[in-house]
């Protein structure tokens, strides 16, 4: 509420007096209409999608800047098909508006100042990125080719400082946000898929913690040559929840689960080097006091731990406008328990191709095979431009493994889409 207050005021009175110094200004906005039909039986409609969004830059002078956006969809799916889908999820995600990157910006030669609604990225990797944890993700169609797609601002205060050979970057978080999970009835819900005594199970969200709950963080980078270090450092709440049975449980015919994000510390590292034509980035983190949840028996509990994870990556040279990538990652919680629907440690390959063609196009594929369990997802899209205002996108993906594995459990989100993307720039 303060901070809406805040952003009132400042337009109330600022605007005015901000738009007689504007010295450039100019936007962009989309519009993607999408359909898309399940490969699983039933073979039915699975979405029906329109998404907007908008971006308004404004400069002042060559050190003061700003940008105001927002972004909105409507899932016609659970409006068209309400007997399909349970009545918790089409309230909840039939429809959503929020604000986007809006932020102000001061900037001289070596400092950059921004504060607003912003994404900080410290992890690049393809597929699986474990150091992109500054921004919470709305997973609700899981994850996309494209984490920007997914990703979530935070209001918070970001300082940089940049020369030639290291940079310092400092965040801090005044209200932390949470990743928004897939509810129950959706396609990409995982959660709580075995059989229970309860007929129905609805989730609480949580999708932001209390006023006064900072989240601060580091990351200081040094360059060597052909060679990028980066550490970094995260105080901050865990954008994954973990759930415990809420007041409104009601044996044996509703099981209400709420919420809970638990206060994580993490410390990380990451590297990029070009050698003689090859792209090799990794990372690295330890994040101290996850909780996740165990399952012994009939039994449930929350375990914490600690975990480790790293990714390591290598682009191949270009070779006739094709980019492959490949990639390995890895999760390890050090504490040994019964963990429910992943196990102790988790392992996953993959391999991306980016194919550019001569007319515009360009096709983008993504394989994510999990080593541990055999399971598997693989995502594709082929963008062809009709114009300079529109373009067309057609794109799967599909989801394989046993029933009990991390992509089989998802069989249901396998799909075929298309999508008409229309541009606005002024």
């Amino acid at each position: 509420m303060l901070r809406k207050t805040a952003l009132l005021l400042l337009i109330h009175f600022g605007a005015p007096t901000l738009a007689l110094a504007i010295e450039r200004a100019n936007y962009s906005a989309s519009l993607d209409l999408q359909s898309a039909q399940h490969t699983s039986k039933p073979q039915d409609s699975a979405s029906q999608k329109a998404v907007f969004q908008f971006e308004q830059f404004v400069g002042f002078n060559k050190r003061w800047s700003g940008v105001f956006g927002v972004h909105g969809f409507y899932e016609g799916q659970y409006k068209n098909h309400p007997d399909d889908y349970p009545k918790p999820l089409r309230d909840q995600d039939t429809q959503d508006f929020r604000l986007h990157d809006t932020f102000l910006e001061y900037r001289t030669r070596d400092w950059s100042t921004k504060i607003g609604n912003q994404q900080v990225v410290w992890g690049e990797s393809f597929g699986t990125s474990y150091l992109d944890l500054v921004n919470p993700k709305d997973l609700r169609e899981g994850q996309s080719l494209n984490f920007s797609k997914i990703r979530l601002p935070n209001f918070m205060l970001n300082v940089k400082y940049s020369s030639r050979k290291d940079s310092l970057q400092m965040i801090l978080i005044p209200r932390p946000l949470y990743n928004i999970m897939a509810l129950p009835g959706s396609d990409f819900s995982s959660l709580l898929q075995e059989t229970t005594a309860f007929k129905d199970t609805q989730i609480t969200r949580e999708k932001e913690g209390k006023p006064g709950n900072l989240e601060y963080g580091l990351r200081y980078s040094q360059n060597f040559k052909k060679v990028d270090l980066s550490y970094i450092f995260f105080s901050y709440f865990d954008r994954y929840p973990n759930y415990r049975p809420g007041a409104a449980t009601a044996p044996p015919d509703l099981l209400v689960l709420d919420e809970h994000h638990a206060r994580i510390t993490s410390y990380g590292l990451a590297f990029a080097a070009d050698l003689d034509g090859y792209l090799v980035r990794g990372e690295g983190i330890f994040t101290n006091g996850r909780r996740f949840h165990t399952k012994d028996g009939e039994t449930f509990g929350l375990q914490t731990t600690d975990e480790t994870a790293y990714t390591v990556s290598v682009d191949l040279p270009t070779w006739s406008s094709l980019n492959v990538s490949l990639q390995i990652a890895e999760s390890r919680f050090l504490t040994a328990a019964p963990y429910f629907q992943r196990q102790q440690l988790q392992q996953f390959g993959g391999a991306r191709l980016l194919w550019s063609f001569e007319n515009g196009s360009n096709l983008q594929m993504v394989w994510t095979p999990s080593l541990t369990d055999k399971g598997s997802r693989l995502q594709g899209e082929y963008m062809y431009p009709l114009g300079s205002r529109f373009e067309l996108q057609m794109g799967a993906e599909s989801y394989e493994g046993a029933s009990e594995s991390d992509f089989g459990r998802l069989r249901r989100a396998s799909r075929v889409y298309l999508l008409l993307k229309s541009f606005f720039r002024g």
